[in-house]
């Protein structure tokens, strides 16, 4: 073949400078340039230059003109070949068209390439590469010019997209190539694929090696990879076993159940490693060991935000939580479900906006400033719109006292500080209404905190009567119905009182629709009050600024006990320096009655009559009472629970100082804080104050686990100590790390096993055979102190505990007396229980089930 010395370009190329245009343009220049011909064809055809690198095309676009530029002119004369980008637009640029044009008039059209790169070639290609003019005779026999077409030689490369059109101009390649280097295309093309085909063996040896190479790598990496998400998957149990811990620690128990399940199971949809601490914690959180009797968190109500506030009907199995995401719910506490959730209540809603009324209906404030009325089905029986709503004022700057409130609440220690108390004042203020109801539900009494009442009957729900107080007095937040509800006490003060220290008990007549009655207290707020016998005990807070108290505020209690009707006074008891916030009384056999009063750090027995004390009663420091109950609601006891969780029984039968009795593990209140706990039919149902945390503030039932497989039963103890060993021939024998640690060491019955217990919570096991070390285990309670036997399915009994066949703790029984008929039997005051002992998919199918009926899964 010929060199070519003739041209300056291989080819020029021509095109619009529009997106696509320029795309194909610029990526075929590169391809043209980097192309390397087959080496078969390069000796074949004795090719020195197998890369063709001189290609002409401009850079910018040019304008729109009828007669080229001399550089574009005297490039199209040094060039060989000219390639044509073909689309619509092509047809429309005069320029391109002269391109075409003078290229034919130097060269000729056999040199014109056309790539087509959209649109058919009619519709695409430029008119002068189409068509030609030939001189021919017509039928007169005149020398004319007719158009004559022509099928250029074309590369057609159109796409869906540009990733297709370039994948087609490297397939096509070849049809532009061949003619450049004047060759044959089907040679070319043969060639091509020769080489293609060449390349692909060569490939795939390297893919076959390759694989073979990645198969023994993927062999190990897998092994890696299985052996480390086995490692993930029991670090993730264990993680979810340690939340399940904290969980029950905090007394929620259908959490602590659901983590430790999933611990078990599956977590996120992955399967769970199953360890031996998982299985302990379900057992633990599932309580099937426990015995009956002693109270723990049964499970929470699942409310939305931080409980805030909570009423029991006299039913005692309905309950109406308030919590901070603005619901109002009522509960059936038997099944633990929603009854009726209410979204339009009064905005920062207080205790005193909603209430039961007796045992069929409830109302609440809504926001329209009515109080609506429903029965314990949800349904709406009643809205009530009292006269003096229209002018109660809802105030952004309630808003933002209530939101202080909480920030003080939530960084100062003392519950009922200067500043708390004065903003508790504010808000007393600004409150629109305040309903109360009493035990029978006979009434309503509706006041908006100012000034005015109204009380409704609650047949039709009609107002009865009104009562306005005097210029200058407002109501405070206490009201009580007497036994009968024939009257209604009231407390009042006056609104610019800056004294503090004036109330009084308004006693109001419904029938007589007037005040019958109005006693005056020295004190600035009553903490609890209640009607006994007829009389109304009050317990009242005097706030005092003296040099008695180095100039500081302090606190005087009173204590009064009055003839509500007539206002004849019986007692009148200050006690300086003291801050009491609860009370009860309880009257024992002989009619001798007493009074309990709790107060910070201390609990003190009253007598009824001069309100001497009786008896005083230590708790923590900052401690006050949640909750003050007679105790079995029969006899003269108190159950007292304090904010802290500490539960103690005190007795009123005494007439000199008593000694309260702790029940340390029979109320097992785990919370750090207590704010009220109510007496119902599913036992005590407790609304904790925590400060951190999401639900912090929850409202949790407490009462005696239930496991229907627990049956008490007579039973003569058998119960013996482990043999007593020689502890310093033991060590003699055996190579103990902490000698100085160990606590006790005991043999199983057969003597093939010893237990050694450590101070450190830790025990180990031994093979006296072999004197080998079997496990180390992690005491989570009290150490082990005997041996009691092998069960039946090969686990072991060791002081409270069951261990697995590896010697790992996966259960807790307190009070684990013995094992008999593959049963184990469980001790308490006296009283003897017996439970089967379950397998681990017993456990897990126990928590399954409870899960379900909670609709946690």
């Amino acid at each position: 073949m010929e060199k070519k010395k003739k041209y300056k370009f291989n080819a020029f190329i021509s095109y619009r400078h529009t997106d696509l245009d320029k795309f194909v343009a610029e990526n075929l220049h590169r391809l043209i340039e980097t192309y390397k011909m087959p080496e078969p064809v390069v000796k074949k055809y004795n090719i020195t230059d197998n890369n063709v690198r001189r290609i002409f095309r401009d850079q910018e676009e040019l304008p729109l003109s009828p007669s080229l530029e001399e550089p574009i002119i005297k490039a199209l004369k040094e060039s060989e070949f000219l390639i044509v980008i073909c689309s619509p637009r092509i047809r429309e640029s005069l320029w391109c068209r002269k391109e075409v044009e003078n290229f034919i008039k130097f060269h000729g059209r056999n040199n014109v390439l056309c790539v087509l790169i959209e649109g058919e070639p009619n519709t695409s290609f430029p008119d002068e590469v189409l068509y030609h003019e030939e001189k021919v005779k017509n039928k007169a026999g005149k020398i004319v010019k007719k158009k004559v077409y022509c099928e250029p030689l074309a590369m057609d490369v159109k796409g869906a997209n540009k990733k297709e059109v370039y994948k087609k101009m490297k397939q096509e390649l070849i049809r532009i190539m061949a003619p450049l280097y004047k060759l044959d295309y089907d040679d070319i093309k043969r060639r091509h694929e020769e080489r293609e085909l060449k390349r692909k063996a060569r490939i795939f040896k390297s893919i076959a090696l390759a694989s073979v190479i990645f198969a023994i790598y993927s062999f190990i990496l897998f092994s890696r990879i299985y052996m480390q998400s086995n490692k993930l998957k029991y670090d993730q149990s264990i993680n979810l076993t340690n939340e399940s811990r904290e969980m029950l620690n905090m007394d929620d128990r259908n959490n602590a159940i659901l983590k430790s399940y999933q611990s078990l199971t599956k977590y996120n949809g992955i399967k769970m490693k199953k360890t031996a601490k998982g299985l302990y914690e379900l057992t633990d959180a599932l309580g099937v060991y426990y015995e009956k009797g002693p109270f723990y968190a049964v499970s929470q109500l699942d409310t939305v935000g931080d409980a805030k506030y909570m009423k029991l009907n006299n039913d005692k199995n309905h309950l109406l939580t308030y919590d901070d995401s603005g619901e109002l719910v009522l509960w059936d506490l038997a099944t633990e479900k929603r009854i009726k959730t209410v979204v339009n209540t009064i905005p920062k809603m207080d205790n005193n906006c909603f209430t039961f009324i007796g045992e069929k209906y409830f109302a609440y404030v809504n926001d329209n400033k009515e109080v609506v009325v429903m029965d314990l089905k949800g349904k709406e029986i009643k809205k009530i719109t009292p006269d003096f709503s229209k002018e109660s004022i809802t105030s952004p700057f309630l808003d933002i006292l209530h939101d202080v409130k909480d920030l003080i609440d939530d960084t100062l220690e003392e519950d009922d500080s200067q500043m708390t108390k004065e903003i508790d004042d504010l808000i007393d203020d600004y409150k629109i209404c305040n309903i109360k109801s009493g035990s029978s539900g006979k009434y309503i009494a509706v006041n908006n905190n100012d000034n005015k009442m109204s009380v409704y009957e609650t047949e039709e729900f009609k107002k009865i009567s009104d009562y306005e107080l005097p210029n200058g007095m407002k109501f405070i937040d206490n009201q009580l119905f007497d036994d009968k509800e024939e009257n209604i006490i009231i407390v009042t003060k006056k609104k610019d009182d800056d004294n503090y220290n004036t109330i009084n008990l308004v006693t109001y007549n419904i029938n007589q629709k007037k005040v019958i009655n109005t006693t005056n207290i020295k004190a600035h707020r009553v903490k609890s009050f209640m009607i006994k016998d007829n009389e109304l005990i009050v317990l009242a807070q005097r706030d005092v600024k003296s040099s008695d108290y180095k100039g500081n505020y302090g606190y005087d209690a009173i204590l009064m006990r009055l003839d509500y009707k007539n206002g004849k006074i019986h007692l009148n008891k200050e006690y300086k320096g003291s801050y009491f916030t609860d009370m009860n009384s309880t009257t024992n056999k002989d009619g001798v009655s007493t009074i309990l009063v709790s107060g910070q750090g201390s609990a003190y027995l009253l007598d009824y009559k001069t309100g001497n004390i009786k008896g005083k009663f230590g708790m923590d420091m900052f401690d006050i009472a949640a909750q003050i109950f007679a105790y079995n609601n029969s006899s003269s006891s108190y159950l007292l629970i304090t904010s802290s969780g500490a539960s103690m029984i005190i007795n009123g039968n005494e007439s000199t100082y008593s000694t309260n009795t702790m029940f340390v593990d029979y109320y097992n209140f785990k919370v750090p804080n207590y704010e009220n706990i109510l007496n119902s039919k599913v036992g005590l149902v407790a609304l904790t104050n925590g400060k951190n945390g999401k639900n912090a503030k929850r409202v949790i039932i407490y009462n005696s686990l239930e496991n229907e497989d627990i049956k008490k039963i007579e039973y003569k103890t058998e119960y013996k100590s482990s043999d007593r060993v020689d502890k310093e021939e033991i060590i003699k024998e055996y190579k103990f790390k902490y000698k100085n640690l160990i606590n006790k060491m005991f043999y199983s019955d057969d003597k093939k096993l010893l237990f050694v217990t450590y101070d450190n919570q830790t025990m180990e096991v031994y093979d006296t055979k072999k004197k080998k070390l079997l496990n180390t285990v992690d005491i989570p309670r009290r150490l082990p102190d005997r041996y009691i036997c092998k069960t039946d399915d090969g686990e072991y009994l060791v002081g409270e505990y069951i261990l697995n066949k590896n010697f790992e703790v996966i259960a807790y029984i307190p009070l684990l007396e013995s094992y008999k008929d593959g049963k184990i039997i469980i001790g308490a005051l006296d009283e003897y229980y017996e439970v089967k002992k379950y397998s681990e998919k017993e456990i897990i199918k126990k928590a399954e089930k409870y899960l379900k009926e909670k609709g946690k899964i």
